[in-house]
């Protein structure tokens, strides 16, 4: 678990995420200002984020590159945390106790999606 990075030792973080979701958009235009909006919590996501080194940056990642941010969700970290053995330990069980219906959370090795976005932003050229 974790690595050297510049900064420090890379660390693994869990980052759960709420998501609103505007039925108003749905029906019409969704907007404040035109008395529109009608949003309801829906489910949300959980992160586990590796190959950064310190919790701060691991909320920022998610929020900038991970979160949506429009007038249909808005999405914003709840809760976050060390990822732990332990918890390495109780997602082996729960998948086990559950089976097909344990939601597993979402794994990102945040440098090699920083990679990909590079890569990306080069093709585009």
């Amino acid at each position: 678990m974790g690595g050297v990075g510049i900064k420090g030792i890379y660390m693994n973080y869990k980052i759960d995420i709420q998501t609103l979701e505007n039925y108003g958009a749905h029906q019409d235009s969704g907007c404040f200002l035109e008395d529109r909006a009608y949003y309801k919590f829906k489910f949300g996501t959980t992160y586990v984020l590796t190959g950064i080194d310190r919790i701060q940056d691991a909320v920022a990642f998610v929020m900038e590159y991970l979160c949506q941010n429009n007038k249909n969700y808005k999405e914003f970290p709840v809760e976050w945390r060390e990822w732990t053995k332990e918890d390495e330990e109780d997602l082996i069980k729960d998948e086990l106790k559950y089976g097909e219906d344990f939601i597993k959370p979402t794994f990102v090795d945040v440098k090699e999606r920083i990679k990909s976005y590079l890569l990306a932003l080069e093709c585009g050229k």
